[in-house]
C-alpha cells in the first residue's frame, strides 16, 4: 500500500468520525433502536463509494474499516467490533456476489457497508448486553431496517458517484475562472 492511499485512508476516517458524530447527534431524538445508523446510511455510502472508487482492492472497505474501528473502539469496544465485522461482511460479499461492470458494483456494494453496520451492530448489542431486541418483536424490524439502510446507503453511493465525477471533471478542465485585465 502507497504512503498516498493511507494518507487517503486517514482522510475518510477522519471525514467519517467528523460526519458521523455531527449525524449521530441529528439521530438520537429517534426511539428506534438502530435509528443512527439508519441516519448515517447515506453517508457511509457516499464514503464507501468514495473509497471503492479510489482504492478498488479486494479488501478496501475492511482496510477503511480496520482503521475506523480503532477510531471508535476508545468509545465503545462493541461499536469498533460491529464496524469492523462489517468492513469484513462487505468486502466478503462484494467478492462472492460479482454483479455487472466496476462502476454498477460500486454502485450496489457501497449500499451493503451501511446496511452490515445497521445488522451488526444491533446483534452485537443484543447478544452481548443479552438485551432480547428482536426475540420480543420478532425479525421484522430487522428486515426492514436493513432494506432501509441498505437503499438510504446506495442513495449515498449515487451522491459519491457524482462527487467522484464532478472532482475528476475538475481535474481534467484547465482553469476557467481567469481574471480579465
Amino acid at each position: 500500500m502507497r504512503v498516498a492511499d493511507i494518507t487517503f485512508f486517514g482522510l475518510l476516517i477522519a471525514l467519517t468520525v467528523a460526519g458521523g458524530f455531527a449525524l449521530y447527534l441529528a439521530g438520537r431524538w429517534l426511539p428506534v433502536p438502530g435509528s443512527k445508523f439508519l441516519v448515517m446510511a447515506p453517508y457511509a455510502g457516499l464514503i464507501t463509494y468514495v473509497a471503492l472508487a479510489r482504492l478498488p482492492s479486494p479488501w478496501t472497505v475492511t482496510l477503511f474499516s480496520a482503521g475506523f474501528a480503532v477510531v471508535m473502539s476508545t468509545v465503545s469496544p462493541l461499536m469498533g467490533l460491529a464496524i469492523l465485522a462489517a468492513g469484513l461482511a462487505t468486502d466478503l460479499s462484494r467478492r462472492l456476489i460479482p454483479l455487472g461492470g466496476a462502476k454498477l458494483r460500486r454502485h450496489l456494494h457501497a449500499g451493503l457497508y451501511p446496511m452490515y453496520c445497521f445488522v451488526l451492530a444491533l446483534l452485537v448489542v443484543e447478544r452481548l448486553t443479552e438485551q432480547a431486541l428482536f426475540g420480543a418483536i420478532g425479525a421484522a424490524p430487522l428486515v426492514a431496517g436493513s432494506t432501509i439502510s441498505y437503499a438510504l446507503g446506495l442513495g449515498g453511493g449515487f451522491v459519491g458517484a457524482r462527487l467522484v465525477g464532478r472532482l475528476a471533471e475538475r481535474r481534467r478542465s484547465p482553469d476557467t475562472d481567469e481574471r480579465e485585465t
